[in-house]
C-alpha cells in the first residue's frame, strides 16, 4: 500500500469491532454508516444504512437506557490536573475543570481538576492506571478494593 492511500485511508471512521458490531463506533449510541469509513459502493452503502437505522430505533424505543455501573470518578482532593488520563481515554470522556476549593488555612484557591462524564465513560480503566497522583478509580474497582482483593488471594 503506498503512502499517499494510507494517509487517505487514516481518515475515516473506524466500527467498533468488523464483525460483531460493523455499524456501531467507540461510543456508545454513535453509528456509522457508507462512505464514512471509507468508499462504498451502492448497495453496501444501503445496506449499512439500514443496519444503522435499525440500531438507532432500538435505542429510541426504549422508555429509558442503562449505563455502564462502572465508570470513573475522580477525587478532586488528589487530583494534580496533569491531564494524563485525558490524554489516554479512548472515549474522550474526561475534561478538565477550573474549581475553587477551600484550603486548610480558610483561603480559597482555584486549581485545574479532572471531570469524568459518565454517559461517555465505557469503564475501561486506562485513566485509572494513567493517574500518576491516584486521583482516578472506577467505581466498584477502586485501587483500595483491588489491593484488597490480591492481600486475600495472597494469604
Amino acid at each position: 500500500m503506498t503512502s499517499s492511500l494510507k494517509h487517505i485511508l487514516s481518515d475515516f471512521f473506524t466500527e467498533a469491532h468488523p464483525k460483531l458490531r460493523p455499524v456501531e463506533s467507540a461510543t456508545a449510541g454513535i453509528f456509522l454508516s457508507g462512505a464514512c469509513q471509507g468508499p462504498k459502493d451502492i448497495p453496501e452503502t444501503v445496506a449499512q444504512a439500514s443496519a444503522a437505522a435499525a440500531k438507532a430505533i432500538g435505542l429510541l424505543c426504549k422508555n429509558s437506557i442503562t449505563c455502564n455501573p462502572c465508570v470513573a470518578h475522580s477525587n478532586e482532593l488528589m487530583c494534580n490536573g496533569c491531564s494524563s488520563c485525558e490524554k489516554v481515554c479512548p472515549y474522550g470522556a474526561i475534561t478538565y475543570a477550573d474549581k475553587e476549593f477551600r484550603m486548610p488555612d480558610r483561603t480559597t484557591a482555584i486549581r485545574r481538576v479532572a471531570s469524568v462524564n459518565p454517559a461517555v465513560c465505557q469503564g475501561c480503566g486506562a485513566c485509572t492506571v494513567a493517574c500518576p497522583s491516584g486521583a482516578m478509580d472506577l467505581n466498584g474497582f477502586s485501587n483500595s478494593q483491588i489491593m484488597a482483593e490480591v492481600d486475600a488471594i495472597c494469604k
